[in-house]
Order: C-alpha cells, then structure tokens, then sequence
C-alpha cells in the first residue's frame, strides 16, 4: 500500500528501503513536487533516483528530464540533497526513490520534502 503524504503543513514524507532492497516504499505526492531529500546513517549507495506510477503499485518508470535519461542524485549516508525536478511540477502521482545499490545489513529510512 503507497504510502500517503498526509502532512501538508510541513510537505513530507518518510519511506523505508528495506534490507536488501533497493527500492522505498511508494508515497502518494498530491501534485507535489519532490525538492529534496534527506538520508538516515544506514543509507548504502552512491547515488538515487525516482521512478513514477500512476496507481502507485505497477507501471514503476524512471524518472526521466528531457534528454531522456534517468534523474538521478549523488547521496551518501547522513546527507540532505536538494532536487532540480521544479519543472515538473504536477507531474507526480506516485514516486517511489530507488538507491542505484541493495541496503545491505539494515533498512535505510529517506524523508522526501515537497513544494505544494
């Protein structure tokens, strides 16, 4: 079940990428825009990127700007990131972030922040 971003005063949502994944759960954005992110100390990859559903549990596809590849961040544990994704705004049903490597030993918990 997506994960819904309830809290509209502050804009944000928590997700989990589970031990072994390398996928967070699906977060509902409400139009919203993601424009940063924030990773916990367990955080293992070197970089993350978003895909989109409009259901928010099939259809997953990469986010993509318009030289058609994959958006994606340099992260490391510990680390707030900001987004550049301010030009699709609207565009976003459900996101769900996608670490480039598997969480390996614990789960790894990332706060996306949204512009309304």
């Amino acid at each position: 079940m997506p994960t819904t971003q309830t809290n509209y005063a502050e804009a944000e949502a928590t997700v989990t990428i589970a031990d072994g994944a390398s996928t967070s759960d699906a977060i509902r954005c409400h139009a919203n825009v993601p424009v940063a992110i924030s990773t916990d100390a367990n955080f293992g990859g070197a970089a993350m990127s978003f895909e989109h559903s409009f259901d928010g549990e099939t259809g997953w596809q990469a986010v993509q700007l318009g030289d058609g590849n994959a958006y994606s961040v340099t992260v490391a544990a510990s680390q707030f990131c900001v987004l550049s994704l301010t030009s699709l705004y609207g565009a976003f049903r459900y996101i769900r972030v996608k670490s480039d490597a598997n969480q390996a030993g614990s789960a790894s918990i990332v706060k996306v922040l949204f512009t309304r």
